[in-house]
Formats: structure tokens, C-alpha cells, sequence
């Protein structure tokens, strides 16, 4: 099943890059095949999670506690938050999914993609954060791959 490529501007504060843009449950991820820099995906996590929870303007520690709190996508352990000292800590791992990309010889097959991320967040102090997303892909190659993000 081919999945229509939709493109959007990840680095917009424009409203259009949610649901306008992107429809339903859908958001948009940097992506380097698109002119504008990302494509609309129904996967939010990790990094992409946190990254437009910031950019609607949501503190860091009001993230964690929603992510504390769990949902269908996601379970998280090891949540410590204390709001006063506006310190926090936590680890979430998002279930696992597959979606379709496209092949790269541009023949219109579409391959499964399919993995599962761990999110981890620490935040000592006010708009002082670091956070580790973890990808262990499954599909179409077996690999992992983490990234940190200081600010």
C-alpha cells in the first residue's frame, strides 16, 4: 500500500503544520527528501514528540509529567518530578510500529519500517535539559542509533 508523501515545514510556528497541513493524528518530521524540509508522518516520538510539544509552547516539565502519565503510544518508568526545583527524569519507551517508506529507485514500492525508541529526559534546572532518543529498527535492517540534545 503506497502512502501519499506529504510535505510541510517542520521549522513553521505556523498552525498549518499540524492538523491543516499534515490532517489528523499526523506531524511533521524533518525530512532530507522534502523541498521544505519535512513530511507529514502519523509516528510521534522520541525527539519529534518533545521538539513540538516545546514549539506549542509547553514547558519541559509540563511535557514530562504528560509523558509520565503514559498513553496507547508510549510507557514510561523511572518518572521523577519535582516542580518546584523544576528538576525532572525520565525514560519512555513507545511501542513498537511499522510504517511504509518509499524505495530509493523511485519504482513506487513502499518497504515497512519498523522499529521501537526509548526517550530519555533530564531536566536540571529552568530551561536546562538534556534528553537521549534511542531508535532500534527492526526492519528493513536490524540496527540502533541514539542521539543527545543538550540545551
Amino acid at each position: 500500500e503506497n502512502e501519499v508523501k506529504v510535505e510541510c515545514d517542520p521549522k513553521s510556528n505556523s498552525v498549518d503544520v499540524g492538523i491543516l497541513s499534515c490532517g489528523a493524528n499526523r506531524y511533521c518530521v524533518e525530512s532530507d527528501d522534502s523541498a521544505l524540509g519535512g513530511i507529514c508522518s502519523s509516528v510521534d516520538i522520541g525527539g519529534d514528540h518533545l521538539q513540538r510539544k516545546l514549539q506549542e509552547n509547553e514547558t519541559i516539565i509540563d511535557v514530562i509529567s504528560e509523558l509520565c502519565a503514559g498513553s496507547e503510544n508510549f510507557t514510561c518508568d523511572a518518572c521523577a518530578i519535582d516542580a518546584a526545583a523544576y528538576t525532572a527524569t525520565s525514560k519512555c519507551t513507545y511501542t513498537s510500529y511499522c510504517y511504509p517508506i518509499p524505495g530509493l529507485c523511485d519504482d513506487g514500492k513502499t518497504y515497512d519500517f519498523c522499529g521501537t525508541d526509548v526517550l530519555e529526559i533530564q531536566v536540571t534546572g529552568q530551561d536546562i535539559y538534556n534528553y537521549r532518543t534511542c531508535l532500534s529498527l527492526t526492519k528493513p535492517l536490524s540496527f540502533n542509533y541514539c542521539d543527545t540534545f543538550i540545551r
